[in-house]
């Protein structure tokens, strides 16, 4: 297996000791790293587990991430951190940490996203669970599934057959995009935004949908 590397603050961490010992035990030869091409010092694995004196490696963590588009779904938020917790504990899982977000994921300021990103960039994640696979990503999973594996994590998708309410999904994605769009070219608090989307949500109430567009 592929040796991974950790910035100095991590390995920090993991030593349970400051960032200036560890520069301290590098002028004193204690400990190895590598610069990158960037000149930033990086220490492995295996030299880490040496100094902690581990035969096994850091343990990687299992992440549970769920998501609803909107603050009338937080019921369905709910079920969907049990049913991963649920599925986890019975397959013997461990290290678990959860993530959760709740709006379209078309927008790129999803917090629980970013800090799961964010981690498995380090390599500190085995594998992610999540109950559909559009809870992470709706358009180009593969590309997002990719990702994880060249960073040695794996995507459990609990359930292939998607989510119960597709369209208020998209109808919600959709008025993301077109927000997005709209910000650039009449800025965030323009009127005209806020137009826009209540004749969007009208025009789908008007076709008939059941009542699952939020007002």
């Amino acid at each position: 297996m592929e040796d991974q590397y950790y910035r100095i603050g991590q390995t920090a961490k993991y030593l349970g000791v400051s960032i200036q010992t560890i520069k301290m035990w590098l002028k004193n030869q204690k400990i190895q790293s590598i610069r990158t091409l960037g000149g930033e010092q990086q220490f492995s694995r295996s030299e880490i587990n040496r100094i902690l004196g581990q035969k096994t490696p850091i343990p990687k963590k299992t992440i549970l991430y769920s998501r609803v588009s909107s603050r009338d779904q937080i019921h369905d938020l709910e079920s969907q951190e049990a049913l991963l917790e649920q599925f986890a504990v019975q397959n013997n899982y461990v290290q678990i940490v959860k993530f959760k977000d709740v709006g379209s994921e078309l927008n790129p300021k999803r917090l629980g996203f970013t800090k799961m990103l964010k981690r498995i960039n380090n390599q500190e994640v085995a594998v992610v669970i999540t109950p559909y696979r559009d809870r992470l990503i709706r358009f180009g999973f593969e590309y997002l599934e990719s990702y994880f594996q060249s960073h040695q994590t794996k995507i459990i998708v609990l359930n292939q057959e998607g989510i119960q309410d597709p369209q208020k999904e998209l109808v919600d994605d959709l008025i993301a995009i077109i927000t997005s769009f709209s910000d650039k070219i009449y800025g965030l608090r323009s009127h005209k935004i806020k137009k826009l989307i209540r004749n969007i949500r009208a025009e789908f109430q008007s076709k008939d949908c059941k009542g699952r567009i939020r007002s």
